[in-house]
């Protein structure tokens, strides 16, 4: 080969190269811009994706307080006495509402599944009231938010 054949040769070598570089440079620029958009759309989806997470906390805790809420305990509890003054009356009612006390909170569904434990507490006691003694007699109990419990004060004879 003469020294023309070696120089075109190397020419075309040079050209062959110089096209790979500027095919790889326009390859890797065109490639770059789409990686550069698939990046911007991650992070746009990432921060969706924790507002979307803050939602979901949020409304499981909205979901907690409600089921919270929804849970019935007894909030009051009344108490209506048939005695023969209003001073027995007035007593009697504050001992129900000292024995009965403990139920205020209570989870209605644990007093409607034993619906005689109110009646328990009260039924038959004997409450003294100036050296007189009162039997108690409860007469009905109304399980709700507001636990009503009417009950007689019934006089008995004093004891020597």
């Amino acid at each position: 080969m003469d020294r023309h054949g070696k120089g075109r040769l190397m020419q075309r070598i040079g050209v062959f190269l110089v096209g790979i570089v500027v095919g790889a440079a326009g390859t890797l620029a065109a490639k770059g811009h789409d990686l550069d958009l698939l990046y911007l759309q991650m992070n746009k989806l990432r921060g969706e994706n924790n507002q979307l997470q803050e939602e979901i906390d949020s409304l499981k805790k909205d979901l907690i307080n409600k089921q919270r809420q929804s849970i019935r305990r007894v909030r009051k509890i009344e108490v209506t006495v048939k005695a023969p003054d209003e001073f027995t009356k007035l007593a009697i009612s504050k001992y129900v509402k000292d024995h009965t006390r403990p139920l205020l909170g209570q989870e209605l569904t644990y007093l409607e599944a034993h619906p005689t434990m109110v009646k328990g507490l009260i039924d038959g006691r004997v409450v003294s009231l100036q050296n007189q003694p009162y039997s108690l007699r409860v007469e009905l109990v109304v399980i709700g938010e507001t636990l009503s419990i009417w009950v007689e004060g019934i006089k008995q004879p004093a004891s020597s």
